[in-house]
């Protein structure tokens, strides 16, 4: 997937383009030693210059001298060699942008449709991390090297070729000392991939910890345990700061290396260089070339220095993210699967509305582990009310997740008004079926919106009537109705959430509700509130409960004990 995204039709325009400027850019130095050598000999041999062929055309077809020929193709050649570093400059950033919008979709959609039991594994650092900092850090990867590294290799192959013409002794020397620089930034960077790898898991456990205790913070403040925290979270960072100063110690040899391998190399050159042009087997045109290109040949060594930090980090992240990409293809939530058939009503002459048949169900698939659900086989009929009651972690919720395909069961069979759930669309499914939990999940946008975020084309007037039908009319002022109320609703009372939960109930209208303890962190005269506004407004929807309180078994016409 990863690859697919990043090798798109444009990356190889933009390859392209970059091909195409490392040929130009080596122009500009060839004119150059010609106007040179033009200038410093009487009769310049001119054919040893790549260029050459077409200073001859345009020399058959214009008057002027060949200096002026000379002065006015090199400013020529320099100003297309510019226009096309801008070009390659703009495509290679555009192309970049372009792919780390796309990975961002792609991993976002990937993750909110892998399954229910693979999201309850993911820790909130380890994610935030990969849709944030991992796919940052390909940035590393993708724009910094094409725009860097990439095209210096590439110049570096056409300055060879040019040098190889100019001076087939001077290039071997020039070429000595590569393997040595190869070698050494091979060796230096493998020990800063494995210290960039160490470095990002713990920084994943820094984010971990940090939202974990921003977000649970009254717990912090009820224990008094803030010098506590300080004092661990302070320990973090300073592993995490001598592991960063490893790796900078390691980028940091690698340049100090390759520079002074280039500065030797280029005395010694220029050296011999000099010698080759007083014995006039050199001129001093192609010498001055010579020693342009020197430069540029060992630029993308010395750049090694400057780019393999980040490199290192984004080949890190890009293990990560396409390990991400893989674990949640193999882990795709039933309602991603295009292939399920496409059942779109409910056959509400069929008297049973849910029936479990000898369902087991275990979270571990693996041979010796326990089943939470051991053959349970019940009915649920056609508006009926009934309570699920039993011991916390008998199964309860298991329950309700198997009704609403969050997961699937092992054994048995469950169907909805006589069909099986696996014949029913599971987009359609979780449509018809309204989930209310002992905790309301409220993101952090208008109320509006969270009211109606499953039925997305439902009216003002139509959210404004649900908050009236819950008792919650002073929230229909527009200030607070297109006013947050916190992460996860923090302004409003565990009642309020209550409430909200039910109207956006309201605007879905289910035909079957599944109420997950949904009167748990009530007060009593808050509860019987909840309870009776449920049981009045869905009086014609079969409904299922689970609760540990006797206050629910009076709203029901039967329980069922697992």
């Amino acid at each position: 997937m990863l690859r697919k995204i990043i090798f798109r039709p444009f990356t190889f325009i933009v390859i392209l383009l970059v091909l195409l400027e490392a040929m130009v850019s080596v122009l500009p130095q060839q004119v150059f030693g010609m106007i040179i050598d033009t200038i410093s000999l009487d009769k310049a041999v001119l054919s040893k210059y790549i260029i050459y062929p077409l200073v001859n055309i345009i020399s058959q077809y214009s008057s002027y001298s060949l200096l002026v020929q000379l002065l006015l193709l090199y400013l020529i050649v320099s100003l297309f060699s510019l226009f096309m570093s801008i070009i390659r400059g703009f495509s290679v950033t555009y192309n970049g942008e372009r792919i780390l919008l796309n990975i961002r979709e792609k991993l976002f959609s990937s993750l909110i449709r892998s399954n229910y039991s693979y999201l309850n594994t993911l820790s909130s650092g380890e994610t935030t991390l990969r849709m944030l900092s991992d796919v940052e850090n390909v940035r590393g990867l993708i724009v910094g090297p094409i725009n860097g590294l990439l095209i210096d290799l590439i110049t570096v192959f056409f300055i060879v070729f040019i040098c190889f013409r100019i001076s087939t002794l001077l290039s071997i020397l020039m070429l000595i000392p590569v393997p040595f620089v190869v070698l050494n930034s091979f060796i230096l960077g493998n020990k800063q991939i494995r210290i960039s790898t160490r470095l990002r898991e713990q920084m994943s456990h820094l984010t971990s910890i940090t939202l974990g205790r921003i977000k649970g913070f009254l717990l912090l403040k009820l224990f008094a345990c803030e010098a506590k925290e300080e004092e661990q979270y302070s320990l973090l960072l300073k592993d995490y700061f001598l592991q960063a100063i490893k790796g900078l110690k390691v980028s940091s040899a690698i340049f100090p290396l390759t520079s002074g391998v280039q500065i030797v190399v280029s005395i010694a050159l220029l050296y011999i260089g000099i010698l080759r042009v007083q014995e006039q087997v050199l001129s001093i045109g192609e010498l001055l070339i010579f020693i342009q290109y020197l430069g540029r040949f060992y630029s993308p060594f010395v750049n090694i220095s400057r780019f393999y930090n980040s490199v290192a980090m984004s080949i890190v992240s890009y293990k990560k993210l396409s390990k991400a990409f893989q674990e949640t293809s193999e882990n795709r939530d039933i309602a991603s699967d295009e292939s399920l058939s496409h059942e779109d009503y409910l056959d509400f002459a069929e008297p049973v509305a849910i029936e479990f048949d000898a369902v087991s169900f275990r979270y571990d698939a693996g041979d010796k582990s326990t089943n939470v659900l051991e053959s349970m086989s019940f009915k649920l009929m056609h508006q009926e009310k009934v309570s699920l009651v039993g011991e916390s972690g008998k199964g309860k919720t298991t329950v309700l997740n198997l009704i609403v395909r969050l997961i699937c069961p092992q054994k048995g069979n469950i169907k909805l008004y006589g069909k099986d759930l696996s014949e029913y669309n599971t987009t359609f499914l979780r449509s018809r079926i309204g989930y209310l939990s002992q905790n309301n999940i409220m993101y952090n946008i208008p109320l509006i919106e969270n009211l109606r975020y499953g039925v997305p084309d439902a009216s003002e007037k139509e959210v404004i009537r649900a908050l009236s039908q819950v008792n919650m009319q002073q929230y229909t002022n527009p200030k607070l109705l297109y006013g947050t109320m916190g992460e996860g609703g923090e302004l409003l009372s565990g009642g309020e959430k209550q409430r909200i939960a039910i109207a956006r109930l309201i605007l879905c209208d289910p035909d079957v509700i599944l109420l997950d303890e949904p009167i748990a962190n009530l007060d009593h005269d808050n509860a019987k509130c909840v309870m009776d506004l449920i049981f009045s407004l869905f009086a014609e929807k079969t409904i299922l409960i689970t609760s540990h309180q006797k206050l629910t078994l009076s709203y029901s016409t039967r329980t069922i004990v697992i």
